[in-house]
């Protein structure tokens, strides 16, 4: 007991030296005693209650060392005493309770990185103090019921990368807030009964590419919004009830070349809306019934080259045209 009362009284280079010899209840006490230097050294010799009422004591460059040594209740009442640069070193050893309270503490650059760290239902609420940059990038760490929230936030070069992280009921909400350029990419993620309704927010240049992923009902229905020369290429799309309804929508050059996916029933009546030189190139794709009612439609020269293809009790009848 004599030794600490005359510890003050020892040479300021000799008292780290003897400090140890002291009884462990008057560590504490004589601790502002030492020289500044060896506070942080003989700082985990301390009792563990006495941890805390010594921390302001040390320089300030030890301060996030020892930190992990704090009792765990005392961690969150010295944050702030410790330099801005190593908050975010420390973070982590703070209760989970308290990590929310200090977060506007961090500095802006660590923000994020701790992000993860935060207790599930403290993310949304931090996360308009991040960095405009980085909300994408913890985007996946937020309650799946708060992304939709914070997602007119995020900066828009960012809202399509995010995209498929939203719950699937609120794609379809902010569809509309992606860059125009990204709706066609993600549009195959909407649920199919949204696919329709945004369906006009598309670019034009995008529509065909999207339009064999549109619930069956609607295809007909946006066909004509179709720029031309995009109806034809999805034209196979169609239900095979609508492509004879549409078939003089299609530009001329490529009334042909769909022919054969019309419906057989149909084919003999868009047959006169061919141009005249592709008739006998589609002749053989007629019901068999029809053949004989066009072949005098057909130009003279093809119809000897689709001679072959008439109902064999019609031929009789063109013999004559050969001879």
């Amino acid at each position: 007991m004599y030794r600490y009362k005359v510890y003050d009284a020892l040479p300021l280079m000799y008292r780290y030296i003897v400090y140890d010899a002291l009884p462990l209840m008057y560590r504490y006490i004589v601790y502002d005693a030492l020289p500044l230097m060896y506070r942080y050294i003989v700082y985990d010799a301390l009792p563990l209650m006495y941890r805390y009422k010594v921390y302001d004591a040390l320089p300030l460059m030890y301060r996030y060392i020892v930190y992990d040594a704090l009792p765990l209740m005392y961690r969150y009442i010295v944050y702030d005493a410790l330099p801005l640069m190593y908050r975010y070193i420390v973070y982590g050893a703070l209760p989970l309770m308290y990590r929310y309270i200090v977060y506007g503490a961090l500095p802006l650059m660590y923000r994020y990185i701790v992000y993860d760290a935060l207790p599930l239902m403290y993310r949304y609420i931090v996360y308009d103090a991040l960095p405009l940059m980085y909300r994408y990038i913890v985007y996946d760490a937020l309650p799946l019921m708060y992304r939709y929230k914070v997602y007119d936030a995020l900066p828009l070069m960012y809202r399509y990368i995010v995209y498929d992280a939203l719950p699937l009921m609120y794609r379809y909400k902010v569809y509309d807030a992606l860059p125009l350029m990204y709706r066609y990419i993600v549009y195959d993620a909407l649920p199919l009964m949204y696919r329709y309704i945004v369906y006009d927010a598309l670019p034009l240049m995008y529509r065909y590419i999207v339009y064999g992923a549109l619930p069956l009902m609607y295809r007909y229905i946006v066909y004509d919004a179709l720029p031309l020369m995009s109806q034809y290429i999805v034209y196979d799309a169609l239900p095979l009830m609508y492509r004879y309804i549409v078939y003089d929508a299609l530009p001329l050059m490529y009334r042909y070349i769909v022919y054969d996916a019309l419906p057989l029933m149909y084919r003999y009546k868009v047959y006169d809306a061919l141009p005249l030189m592709y008739r006998y190139i589609v002749y053989d794709a007629l019901p068999l019934m029809y053949r004989y009612i066009v072949y005098d439609a057909l130009p003279l020269m093809y119809r000897y080259i689709v001679y072959d293809a008439l109902p064999l009790m019609y031929r009789i009848e063109y013999t004559t045209l050969y001879l």
